[in-house]
């Protein structure tokens, strides 16, 4: 391995995925992202892209806090 490829930096994860890198983010099938999603893609150019972060906030959205659960509610998680 040479120097230059010992000190190059990794490359932040992608921000913008298209439709196919979106379902699979998401662990869905992208027939239901793209019947479902409700979450509203941005128009590049000519490229439709989805936000992964707005992404992560609609999946924050679904789940119920664990934080202020009664005991009963835990419990219930366990069915």
């Amino acid at each position: 391995m040479s120097q230059l490829e010992r000190t190059r930096l990794a490359l932040p994860e992608r921000r913008m995925l298209n439709a196919h890198q979106s379902a699979e983010y998401l662990g869905v099938s992208l027939q239901w992202f793209r019947n479902e999603m409700p979450v509203a893609p941005i128009k590049l150019g000519d490229s439709i892209r989805w936000d992964r972060k707005a992404l992560d906030q609609w999946v924050d959205g679904q789940t119920k806090s664990t934080a202020n659960m009664t005991g009963d509610e835990w419990l219930g998680m366990m069915d």
